[in-house]
């Protein structure tokens, strides 16, 4: 079994993209200005989408349709270091694929049941014609369409409902904030990101305590800072020198070892 030749080269494509926004550090790629995450999202959901609209007839059962969107997750992970992030994108997409091959199975069968009652329903000898009646799996497999299927996971997949539980991501884990910190706590973080930058935001209200890691060498903590400043945040912050001592405000602090 083998990925689509488009798709193959679109993966190819993707890596390449993401990996051009990232540095070099001891041997490991490393953040630095960093893909926006909402965009490897949406490509990773592009390409899925176009993974399906190739696929054609008996690929489309639900258990090649899993494999191939797995076999295009496990390349797609390569784009370190958002692995996790496609992860997720495909179980999504799995949910999605699983939901809408339940739904057009039972319309198969309810079909393929329409169907074996309009051809004996004109016939006298009903009876002894039973044991001729394929099962109701059977002709559900015989009569399924793949075709309507496909159509649905792309309608699915390119629906304007779909598309926004990307968009309104941030503001759905923001929400949860004063849920998650209490009064007093001390929060600790390391180099930048976006979704804690608005988690922390959106409980500013709280009397809590946030500690700033500047996450050398890339120092994504200083633009975590920057944007705590501006919502008139207080926090604490640690800086690595060459003496391997941190600072936190004016004031030097040992590492521990």
């Amino acid at each position: 079994m083998e990925l689509p030749p488009s798709v193959e080269t679109d993966i190819e494509t993707f890596i390449t993209n993401v990996r051009s926004k990232h540095g070099t550090y001891r041997g490991k790629e490393e953040i630095t200005a960093g893909a926006n995450q909402l965009d490897v999202a949406k490509e990773s959901v592009s390409i899925l989408r176009k993974l399906v609209y190739c696929l054609e007839g008996k690929q489309l059962q639900l258990s090649s349709l899993i494999q191939f969107v797995r076999m295009a997750c496990k390349k797609m992970k390569e784009a370190y270091p958002y692995g996790i992030l496609v992860a997720n994108v495909a179980r999504r997409i799995l949910y999605v694929i699983r939901d809408e091959f339940s739904m057009e199975l039972k319309v198969s069968q309810k079909e393929s049941n329409n169907m074996l009652t309009s051809e004996f329903s004109f016939n006298p000898a009903l009876d002894s014609q039973l044991t001729s009646v394929p099962s109701t799996t059977a002709a559900s497999e015989d009569t399924f369409n793949y075709n309507r299927l496909k159509e649905n996971i792309l309608e699915h997949l390119a629906s304007v409902d779909f598309l926004q539980e990307f968009d309104s991501v941030y503001k759905s884990i923001s929400r949860q904030a004063v849920d998650h910190i209490a009064e007093g706590e001390s929060i600790l973080t390391y180099g930048y990101s976006k979704t804690i930058e608005k988690f922390l935001i959106a409980a500013k209200k709280t009397n809590f305590n946030v500690i700033v890691c500047e996450g050398a060498p890339q120092c994504g903590g200083h633009r975590l800072a920057a944007k705590l400043i501006e919502q008139g945040m207080e926090f604490g912050s640690f800086q690595s020198d060459k003496k391997g001592t941190e600072r936190s405000g004016n004031k030097m602090i040992k590492k521990n070892k």
